[in-house]
């Protein structure tokens, strides 16, 4: 029987300690990296706990929570978009996209 919350206590830890090693630079975006992916372990634990003895299982709910991991960075990521480019128009280093000539 997986012990339930295991996975995402992993994550908090090692988010917390990349902060604190100075490699979570991204700030919130650093917890939902690697919190996301250990609750989507911690809920396939709890929802099929024989899980971990099926290796198509363990692929499949890896595969999701590497999926996961990425759409929370490249989601996170383009939230920035935004800011940078009312940044950029103010400092004048790019037009103001109105495609007036």
């Amino acid at each position: 029987m997986p012990k339930i919350g295991a996975a995402t206590l992993v994550g908090l830890i090692v988010s917390l300690g990349s902060i604190l090693l100075g490699m979570g630079t991204k700030g919130l975006a650093v917890f939902v990296k690697f919190v996301l992916p250990a609750l989507l372990v911690d809920l396939a634990g709890a929802l099929f706990p024989a899980f971990v003895t099926s290796m198509l299982a363990c692929v499949l709910v890896g595969a999701g929570a590497a999926a996961l991991r990425v759409l929370a960075d490249t989601g996170l990521g383009s939230l920035a978009i935004p800011s940078v480019v009312r940044r950029l128009r103010k400092n004048g280093l790019i037009d103001q996209g109105t495609g007036m000539p």
